[in-house]
């Protein structure tokens, strides 16, 4: 332990999925060469997307619909991370129901003496529809019902002393026959991760029920036009892998090997009692935006269906309210929002410094 600790306040290390997602971040900064870098920030992504679908730990990680709420804390993160400083991470979660009547705004409460390393900020406005699998409609019947909740927001990374930012998506979240005890959950859709000071890009594609699988390639936009310089492939529950194009080199960006075995199972929720959740305040905006669930422009069978996954879904999830909700048959929100970007979600912020520790920092109050 650090001899500039007070020896009346000891530091506590958490290993939680910030520390976690911390660690990725700082590892990224380290790497020499742009390609690494990205390589490593597809690594963190990818964890972070995990994270989305994994169950959580402990019973405090169970999501309860609320009408908001700031989370602010930090995580010693030691001195072996970056250059022998020692570094924190400082974090920030917000979930806003309406920041109109009730605004949240995120704050700085960083410490004197440190400087900033890197920071990763995620804002995330979940939206649910109800809809059929095509496949099923195709073969005659009405198709199998599923929740798709789009991630509509950005992710950014910076790295000042790189002077790189990068920006990425999330995919959507599939839940299969959410009116079910258990229902799979699945991901869906591209995910491009930006970084226009390298000219690189990173794009991968998650397909639902083809078994967790993912595909992608790290682009080169610079230079002689467009160049694919890797290869990704395998599935986000297990490992996923990178070659580069000439075959000459190889690894694995993600894997799952070290999850406790309750986390490796493919993931799965019953909406009635969701259980713990890693990422417990999205998880919060995501059972909101299903309370309020739209549904896909069909006729006949199908449509009747969908309306009774809409119309039974509110009753379904009454255990994870702690407020009333009026009837409202066309399935949106009572409360009014406006503004563009004053929308129910879901903020996630982490903030890495490095610097001297001081004895009369913050406690870790709300830990």
């Amino acid at each position: 332990m650090s001899s500039r600790i007070s020896e009346a306040r000891k530091i506590v290390y958490m290993n939680d999925h910030h520390a976690l997602l911390s660690k990725l971040l700082l590892k990224a900064e380290k790497s020499p060469d742009s390609l690494e870098r990205m390589l490593a920030v597809t690594r963190l992504v990818l964890t972070f997307i995990s994270q989305i679908v994994k169950p959580g730990k402990r019973s405090q990680d169970i999501p309860t619909v609320v009408l908001g709420e700031h989370y602010l804390s930090h995580r010693e993160m030691g001195e072996e991370l970056h250059r022998g400083d020692h570094t924190r991470s400082y974090l920030q979660e917000l979930c806003a129901y309406d920041p109109v009547e009730a605004p949240i705004r995120p704050r700085t409460y960083y410490d004197e003496g440190h400087s900033e390393v890197a920071t990763c900020t995620v804002r995330v406005i979940p939206r649910a529809c109800a809809k059929l699998r095509r496949e099923g409609i195709l073969l005659g019947g009405t198709g199998q019902s599923f929740i798709e909740i789009a991630m509509e927001g950005q992710g950014k990374i910076r790295y000042p002393r790189h002077d790189e930012e990068y920006e990425f998506e999330l995919p959507s979240v599939i839940l299969n026959d959410p009116l079910a005890g258990t229902c799979t959950i699945d991901l869906d859709g591209v995910v491009e991760i930006d970084c226009q000071a390298t000219g690189l890009r990173t794009e991968l594609k998650f397909k639902p029920w083809r078994g967790e699988y993912v595909k992608g390639e790290v682009k080169s936009l610079l230079g002689s036009g467009m160049q694919t310089v890797a290869h990704i492939e395998g599935h986000w529950d297990a490992d996923v892998s990178v070659h580069s194009v000439t075959g000459d080199a190889t690894g694995v960006v993600f894997s799952t090997s070290e999850d406790p075995p309750q986390l490796q199972i493919p993931p799965m929720i019953n909406l009635a009692d969701p259980g713990p959740q890693t990422i417990r305040r999205l998880w919060v905006s995501i059972l909101e935006s299903i309370l309020y669930c739209e549904q896909q422009n069909m006729t006949g069978s199908s449509a009747k269906k969908l309306n009774e996954v809409v119309t039974s879904i509110s009753s379904l999830l009454r255990k994870s309210l702690m407020y009333e909700v009026p009837e409202n048959p066309q399935g949106r929100s009572a409360v009014p929002v406006s503004g563009k970007g004053d929308e129910p979600g879901s903020h996630l912020a982490t903030t890495l410094d490095n610097g001297q520790y001081h004895p009369s920092a913050r406690s870790n109050e709300g830990w």
